[in-house]
């Protein structure tokens, strides 16, 4: 009989990003070094294995869009409480479980070239590592403000038309 191991979404990411980046980084050992090295141990900095599609960002299908406008939305929707201090345990939970149901929709309904897969799987490890670190600490700098950091860099990769940019947060 075969045993089935049930998975994080999280966990799955992680895995394929690595094994994209394997892919992606052939030939340029020192953006494979940078990303696998210090991409974690920065909070998650992977901007090295961004791409553009010759010079442009990438066309997105309807899956992308719908599931990026929510994760968006929902973040847009918990930054005033973060900005006051008073992101709750549960509103943490709350938003880390959207983006985490945003990034499934999106990792089983978007269609795109595999370059373009490849960088958007970058942006989404990004996201659900900082959901991660806001479920345990919901003031924590590695969960509001990356999620803020990363929505403000996915429409220089991804041309998402009427993207709407969320509102920088206030220190």
């Amino acid at each position: 009989m075969q045993k089935f191991i049930k998975l994080s979404t999280s966990t799955i990411l992680v895995i394929m990003f690595y094994s994209v980046s394997g892919t992606v980084f052939a030939g340029k050992p020192e953006l494979h070094h940078h990303t696998a090295t210090h991409g974690q141990e920065q909070g998650g900095h992977w901007d090295a294995a961004l791409m553009l599609d010759h010079g442009k960002p990438w066309a997105t299908d309807t899956a992308l869009r719908q599931g990026m406008g929510r994760i968006r939305d929902a973040v847009q929707s918990a930054t005033p409480a973060f900005q006051k201090r008073k992101l709750s345990d549960a509103r943490a939970k709350g938003l880390a479980k959207s983006i985490e149901t945003s990034v499934n929709f999106m990792l089983t309904n978007c269609k795109l070239e595999p370059e373009a897969d490849a960088s958007l799987h970058v942006i989404l490890v990004q996201l659900l590592s900082a959901a991660n670190k806001i479920k345990s600490d919901p003031q924590t700098k590695n969960g509001m403000p990356r999620m803020h950091e990363v929505l403000a860099k996915y429409p220089l990769y991804f041309d998402q038309p009427g993207w709407k940019a969320v509102e920088p947060l206030v220190h």
